[in-house]
């Protein structure tokens, strides 16, 4: 059985192809500044929605709305990348 991937390997394979060179550079420093620290070296299939809401509630708490869509809109690229390529799989 394969090792689950970290988040970190899927963001850039994800995103970033076509996108202004800002736009990734915005993106990437969310992710390092964020969502990295948040989640460290927990495997993909070990994330949860709890701990998704719980960064998502954290940025909210300290008046990051702007910081907090992005962050929600990575994750989004992150985990339709995981499910593209057959990291983990959507229950129903």
């Amino acid at each position: 059985m394969n090792k689950p991937a970290p988040v970190y390997v899927l963001f850039p394979y994800n995103f970033g192809f076509n996108v202004a060179a800002e736009t990734l550079s915005v993106s990437l420093n969310q992710y390092k500044n964020h969502i990295s620290p948040h989640f460290k070296n927990v495997p993909l299939r070990k994330i949860t929605l709890k701990t998704c809401q719980d960064l998502l509630d954290t940025l909210d708490e300290q008046g990051k709305g702007k910081t907090l869509d992005d962050v929600h809109s990575i994750l989004n690229m992150i985990f339709k990348a995981a499910v593209k390529n057959t990291f983990c799989s959507i229950i129903s």
